[in-house]
């Protein structure tokens, strides 16, 4: 979201809490591993969600866009792909032995429960970006 003034983290915050009391716990499946934009130049190593179209996490995703959209905050270009971040690359390198590895093991499936939503301010520093909880809304 980039910066923000105290008024609007305000009233972000009351928009997630609305979402918060209108979504139940759900359950999500970690299935495979990437990186974007892709396994040549790779800037970013995730681990992929196996996501129903009628899962809930859409539905949130959806909501909490249309809210910010509302706040005036520009939606995002991109498609939405759940995913959770592992790790970022700042430098050119052959990650190519990664990848090979990942082909021979995949990494296994692994269920969970999404029972809350945070919000998370970074602070980018030179030696890369830092995070803070400001608040957490449980379902």
């Amino acid at each position: 979201l980039g910066e923000i003034e105290r008024s609007r983290l305000i009233a972000i915050q009351s928009s997630l809490e609305d979402v918060s009391k209108l979504t139940k716990p759900f359950s999500l499946e970690i299935a495979g591993a990437g990186a974007f934009p892709g396994k040549n130049r790779p800037r970013v190593f995730w681990l992929g969600m196996s996501v129903e179209k009628e899962s809930p996490l859409f539905g949130i995703q959806q909501w909490i866009e249309e809210a910010m959209a509302v706040l005036e905050f520009e939606k995002e270009n991109r498609r939405f792909s759940p995913h959770l971040t592992l790790g970022r690359v700042k430098f050119n390198a052959d990650f190519s032995g990664i990848f090979q590895y990942l082909e021979k093991h995949p990494f296994p499936s692994i269920a969970f429960t999404v029972d809350h939503v945070s919000l998370i301010q970074s602070h980018i520093k030179p030696s890369g970006a830092e995070y803070t909880m400001l608040s957490e809304y449980r379902f």
